[in-house]
């Protein structure tokens, strides 16, 4: 996947599709990929597992996309209507398996507005709402079960 990228960057990069720009494009891109992986420590076969999971994370992407403008709609609501709601700090536990798991549902949590993840400590959240309901929905959210649908489709 990575090679890909680099070699589509290659390509978009010189401005025009030449038979040199393609050839030459070869060799850049794999080198580039090969000290790509010694440097991060990685292996194709972790590049290829990467690009497996493409679909997954584009679902995702867009899932997250639809909760940040529906977030940022209801809290123009909120803060328009008379006398603010009282606000909550909340700490949960979401079963995830991996940290890069954990680093995207407290990134997601704070990409949505209404909402921020104040503290991460292993597997606890304490989450800042706007509203105390919401507070209360956070270990059966939608994004939780998204993240966790996308840990129980890997084999």
């Amino acid at each position: 996947m990575l090679f890909l990228c680099l070699y589509t960057a290659w390509i978009l990069l010189n401005g025009r599709i030449t038979a040199e720009i393609l050839l030459m494009g070869l060799p850049v891109s794999t080198i580039a990929y090969l000290l790509s992986l010694h440097v991060f420590h990685d292996s194709p076969r972790k590049d290829f597992a990467r690009f497996r999971n493409l679909p997954l994370l584009l679902r995702y992407s867009l899932f997250l996309w639809k909760e940040v403008m529906r977030s940022a709609l209801h809290v123009v609501r909120v803060i328009w209507k008379p006398g603010l709601p009282s606000s909550a700090i909340s700490a949960f536990q979401p079963e995830l398996r991996n940290r890069w798991q954990r680093m995207l549902l407290a990134n997601s949590i704070t990409l949505t507005p209404g909402t921020i993840t104040v503290e991460t400590d292993q597997n606890q959240f304490l989450v800042h709402c706007l509203e105390a309901d919401a507070a209360s929905g956070l270990n059966d959210s939608q994004m939780l079960q998204h993240i966790q649908g996308k840990e129980k489709g890997r084999p």
